[in-house]
């Protein structure tokens, strides 16, 4: 939206001015100011989202879609290496932080996020102990919450004793049904408050994993998102098909999942592309 208004210089834009040529424009400002093809693609992606909603309410804007062949295409990017190796995340498994230390919470949540399918920040800290059943936890994704599809994708996550570890260290107190695990969205209900204290939470994580990654001399800089990259890929590389994978991450498609794989040879992503359309 910063980044329209800029452009656009108001305040207000209405759906018919979003055309291809607007929009190639528009892509055209963010190269010229230095901004990455990367940055550009998920931008403008978030863009096609809600005009993609808005003919979900007002289906005679259809006429106006300017995404697609023959239109305006989202430029694709080139996935970059953000996936340790198996050695690397054993490293990060047997690191001694201080007890109960910043480094400590941020080595346990890493732990956690990996050894729970990959699961992002926005996920954890929405999880609350009735997702918990029987030593697993099922819970939808926020984004496919957002959506409205008739059969969402549940994931299922086992629990092993590491994780109920972490559990029992960082988690609420009061385990009452509809109490966060982790408790920074307890009593709290407004949502621009939630999202302001997952981007604090998140950037503390990140600032301490940083300093771990470092102290460990790791290959690329240590992130909560490095989790689930690392989840996909050590899954890949141990044989796994990418319709599991696609599965355990709750990816809606295989083809979401091969972009958690940038960092594989391409050999290796042609051959199981061959193996999961023979599954298919």
């Amino acid at each position: 939206m910063k980044t329209i208004k800029k452009f656009i210089e108001r305040d207000t834009l209405d759906f018919r001015e979003v055309t291809p040529k607007f929009l190639n424009f528009i892509e055209k400002d963010m190269l010229d100011k230095g901004k990455s093809i990367t940055t550009v693609s998920m931008y403008l992606r978030c863009l096609r989202k809600i005009f993609n909603d808005y003919i979900e309410k007002e289906e005679s804007a259809r006429k106006y879609y300017p995404f697609g062949a023959k239109k305006y295409q989202i430029p694709n990017w080139k996935n970059f290496k953000r996936a340790l190796s198996i050695e690397e995340i054993k490293k990060i498994f047997e690191y001694q932080p201080e007890e109960n230390s910043k480094e400590h919470y941020a080595q346990d949540i890493f732990v956690f996020l990996y050894l729970s399918n990959g699961l992002n920040v926005s996920d954890l800290l929405q999880l609350k102990y009735k997702n918990i059943d029987n030593d697993k936890l099922y819970f939808l994704r926020e984004k496919t919450k957002s959506t409205k599809k008739i059969d969402p994708k549940i994931i299922e996550i086992v629990f092993n004793d590491k994780t109920k570890e972490i559990i029992e260290r960082w988690g609420n107190e009061n385990t009452e049904p509809e109490n966060y695990i982790f408790p920074q969205f307890e009593g709290i209900d407004d949502e621009a408050k939630k999202r302001r204290i997952k981007k604090q939470t998140l950037k503390t994580i990140n600032k301490y994993l940083k300093q771990i990654g470092e102290k460990l001399d790791l290959s690329l800089k240590l992130t909560t998102q490095v989790a689930r990259h690392s989840f996909a890929t050590i899954l890949m590389r141990s044989g796994a098909p990418l319709k599991l994978i696609s599965d355990s991450m709750g990816h809606s498609s295989p083809k979401t999942t091969e972009n958690y794989l940038g960092s594989f040879g391409d050999d290796v992503k042609k051959t199981d592309k061959k193996q999961h359309k023979i599954e298919s």
